[in-house]
């Protein structure tokens, strides 16, 4: 007898542990038979409403399908972990410094890139971005400024055309709104007028791409998003002389530059306060325009520094929360920025800048703004972004009506489906209202 209750025991247990893992809170359940490991955000979240035909143009009436989401729109790059887009920049010093530009060739750039001997991926599980640096020269002309610039673009735009790849992002100007009155000293006007015939030229040459106009924050912060630390162009900013990054887009949306993304760095400490409520107040600001957002460098301090004289760390004592640096502080920021993007949809993107203590150094000095330490281990904040990302990813089975239709509720990104005893597809799913070949 004893052995008839061990062999009915496995097959118990089996079905007890089924039962938990559908009762536990690893997976929740939704009214479309769908699953995801967390409450999907309601301002970015969507109800899908799918009509599927084959090749032929056919209805696929009564057909089931198993939805799986594999990639999150959200842009996502932190090195070993959450990453769904290739970053493709050069490392070379020449290719960014004003005077060796005036040489560079296509040939130059897909040599220094690795465009041939090692092309970026174009597998759809992943995105492309480039980076199109501009330099930053001290005295120069703004007509001799503009002809270096773009030729450059143009010559980037011949590298990819040479290999036949259209980068789904490109970031250009980065930081040139912060350069142009702070280090170079160029006129106002003029700079204005160069950007948006800059951004023009890049969309004639990267049709397909999204452009991201990327800012920099100026060090002399806008009062009203954090306190004046020490820069001198404080004045500046509250008289109009100097434009804040906000007044930047409102010029360029003035003359209806065609770029598609704001891209913005964001480092609490160095650019920022240490109070939420000062993104909060930033990202509310620039929402007002309509267009998505990109956090293209996000970081926050989780440890002491030791200013000594060096200004940019005498920022960071400046700026210092009430209870110093620390793993806590930084845990409590993240959880902060995520409820805060949770309700924005328009920010569509945000990298972890110096994933890891120790990837992001000044003069031999370790930043500890990582979500990972020295030795690899993982801070809470690790933890807390883990979570958060991993629980907008959704899974379904659905099965369409006589009309070949059908709906789940989801964030859009690509997912792969199964019908069939062997079929399979890759899908772009992304817009309420959508037609899907097959």
């Amino acid at each position: 007898m004893k052995y008839k209750w061990a062999y009915l025991s496995v097959p118990l247990i089996f079905v007890i542990l089924i039962a938990f893992f559908y009762s536990s809170n690893i997976w929740i359940q939704s009214e479309y038979d769908c699953k995801s490991y967390g409450d999907l955000p309601e301002g970015r979240a969507m109800t899908f409403n799918l009509q599927f035909v084959d090749e032929n143009g056919d209805l696929m009436a009564n057909t089931g399908f198993h939805v799986k989401q594999i990639r999150q729109d959200f842009l996502m790059n932190n090195r070993e972990a959450f990453t769904n887009y290739s970053w493709i920049e050069t490392t070379n010093s020449e290719l960014r410094e004003f005077e060796s530009k005036r040489d560079i060739t296509a040939e130059i750039i897909i040599d220094d890139l690795n465009l041939i001997s090692d092309p970026p991926k174009t597998d759809d599980d992943m995105f492309i971005m480039l980076n199109i640096p501009v330099s930053f020269p001290e005295k120069v002309k703004i007509s001799d400024y503009e002809d270096v610039e773009t030729n450059a673009l143009e010559m980037y735009a011949e590298a990819f055309d040479e290999i036949d790849i259209a980068p789904d992002y490109i970031q250009i100007l980065t930081e040139f709104n912060q350069k142009m009155q702070l280090n170079m000293g160029l006129d106002l006007e003029g700079s204005i007028a160069f950007a948006d015939r800059y951004i023009r030229k890049a969309r004639e040459l990267f049709p397909d791409s999204q452009l991201i106009l990327s800012l920099g924050p100026l060090y002399c912060y806008e009062d009203f998003y954090s306190p004046p630390t020490p820069g001198g162009c404080i004045e500046g900013l509250r008289t109009g002389e100097i434009l804040s990054h906000v007044g930047f887009i409102e010029r360029m949306e003035a003359l209806e530059s065609p770029y598609d993304i704001i891209g913005i760095e964001y480092q609490i400490g160095s650019h920022h306060s240490p109070e939420l409520e000062h993104f909060e107040y930033l990202f509310d600001d620039l929402s007002q325009f309509g267009k998505r957002i990109f956090i293209w460098e996000y970081w926050v301090m989780s440890e002491e520094v030791d200013p000594g004289e060096d200004p940019l760390f005498a920022m960071f004592m400046y700026n210092r929360p009430e209870g110093g640096w620390t793993e806590e502080y930084q845990a409590g920021i993240f959880e902060g920025t995520f409820e805060y993007i949770d309700q924005n949809p328009l920010i569509m993107g945000m990298t972890q800048f110096g994933w890891k203590d120790g990837h992001l150094n000044v003069d031999n000095y370790i930043f500890p703004c990582g979500i990972m330490r020295e030795d690899g281990s993982k801070k809470p904040s690790y933890y807390i972004l883990e979570e958060w990302y991993e629980s907008w990813f959704t899974e379904c089975d659905i099965e369409t009506d006589d009309d070949g239709r059908a709906q789940f509720y989801g964030m859009p990104g690509l997912y792969q489906l199964r019908w069939g005893t062997f079929s399979k597809a890759k899908i772009e799913i992304s817009s309420e209202e959508q037609r899907i070949i097959l």
